[in-house]
């Protein structure tokens, strides 16, 4: 009997187990039809998922409750569809103009202009005239009231900068 009821739950398990089913498919872009490279795909309501590969191809499997699957990828809209064999998914850029954004030493984002302070820029063509070999370095003189003092004459060594 004992023997009977082991057979039967290992069978149950293995039908279980093989209740899953293997999906493929494509996700490209609807720009230029180019496939997405890295593209999250998600089981919609389980934490099963996987990215696509160099050519934009993805493989999962879905188990039994699983019908619908979720493409995102940054800069992208994310996509919701039915799981089919097979099935090509095109993505639609999510173009969304950023403003200059200033952060702060306290953590705050804001725009330049509704600081309740004085701002500084300093831009990467400045840093890169300094000649330096290091960030700490390069900054040092360009800001007023940014101290920056090098640990050691060492390369690569490092510096505080107050």
């Amino acid at each position: 009997m004992r023997k009977t009821i082991t057979l039967l739950c290992l069978l149950i398990g293995i039908s279980w187990a093989s209740a899953q089913t293997k999906i493929s498919g494509t996700v490209v872009s609807a720009d230029d039809g180019q496939p997405v490279i890295g593209a999250t795909v998600l089981v919609k309501g389980t934490s099963n998922g996987t990215i696509t590969d160099t050519d934009g191809k993805f493989s999962i499997s879905l188990p039994v409750h699983g019908k619908t699957l979720i493409f995102s990828y940054v800069g992208m809209l994310s996509v919701e569809k039915e799981a089919k064999q097979g099935m090509q998914v095109t993505m639609k850029s999510d173009a969304k103009q950023i403003n200059e954004v200033v952060v702060t030493a306290f953590g705050i984002k804001k725009e330049q202009k509704a600081l309740g302070y004085a701002a500084q820029d300093v831009k990467g063509s400045d840093l890169g005239r300094a000649g330096s070999t290091g960030l700490s370095s390069a900054l040092d003189g360009k800001v007023s009231g940014v101290s920056v003092t090098p640990s050691s004459g060492m390369p690569g060594a490092s510096a505080q900068i107050t």
